[in-house]
């Protein structure tokens, strides 16, 4: 899978989404808001009549502490503009389809600090090459 992240970590990063960085899983304590991290939620091997695809599920958490979840909204907004339908470049395999299937806003009180927190999860069918 480190093709798969190393593909989304390059477009996401390239678009102007409005996030500091992208991280893989947990985000270092000197982190800046606004952040996001992605993680491998599920990676399940599948197969069709002759083809084998990985099915995954991805999900990108943005993390703002703003007072309003106007920029989390915003940031969301060009995240899924460019990730929606996205046929991903990936080393390897063959990106059959990236669909958006969750999204999920919450605010997390954090020591004292209010966060928001901006889930999207994506459904991702790769063919290995």
């Amino acid at each position: 899978m480190k093709e798969l992240f190393k593909a989304l970590y390059t477009q996401v990063k390239a678009a102007n989404t409005g996030i500091t960085d992208l991280y893989l899983s947990v985000a270092p304590p000197s982190a800046v808001f606004p952040y996001a991290i992605m993680q491998l939620v599920s990676d399940v091997p599948d197969w069709g009549f002759v083809e084998r695809y990985e099915n995954i599920l991805l999900q990108l958490n943005v993390y703002s502490a703003d007072s309003t979840a106007e920029s989390v909204c915003d940031i969301f907004k060009a995240i899924t503009a460019e990730l929606d339908f996205l046929d991903l470049p990936i080393d390897n395999y063959d990106s059959i389809s990236f669909v958006r299937e969750n999204g999920f806003l919450n605010r997390w009180n954090v020591d004292g600090t209010l966060i928001w927190d901006y889930m999207i999860q994506y459904r991702i069918l790769l063919q290995t090459k």
